[in-house]
């Protein structure tokens, strides 16, 4: 063999040597292609689980809240008609109890002012009596 074929020999092998370990590198970099590759898998089927888990929370809280706009409609409902009733019934019926308690009070003052009148004529009676008692007394009757 020349020495030519020799250096080509030799350069062969080194490239060979370099192919093998491009090679290796190529597969070292594929299987960690590989691994990104079922990484990405799961981060995506995960994502999509979040996704489904959203989309079920999502509907929960439409309904939870057409739940809560229905629950204040009906309070609002509730509250007019307390509203009204107090309007229309309780009002009235206070404005009646007030005349009552008018008419009352004036009863009061007419039943005291006889009551009054009473102990007045109560004295006048007592003192008539001592009168009487001094008149008899006086002539000598009783």
């Amino acid at each position: 063999m020349s020495d030519a074929e020799k250096m080509i020999l030799e350069k062969l092998d080194a490239l060979t040597k370099e192919v093998h370990e491009i090679k290796e590198e190529t597969l070292t970099t594929n299987e960690k292609l590989n691994q990104t590759n079922e990484r990405l898998d799961q981060t995506n089927q995960r994502l999509d689980q979040t996704n489904q888990k959203l989309d079920q929370t999502s509907e929960t809280l439409e309904q939870k809240i057409g739940q809560c706009n229905e629950s204040i409609n009906q309070v609002r409902d509730m509250a007019l008609q307390t509203q009204l009733l107090i309007e229309n019934e309780i009002s009235k019926k206070i404005n009646i109890i007030g005349e009552g308690h008018d008419f009352l009070k004036m009863r009061l003052e007419e039943a005291l002012r006889l009551e009054k009148a009473r102990e007045r004529m109560e004295l006048e009676i007592v003192d008539l009596r001592m009168e009487v008692k001094k008149i008899k007394a006086h002539l000598n009757i009783a």
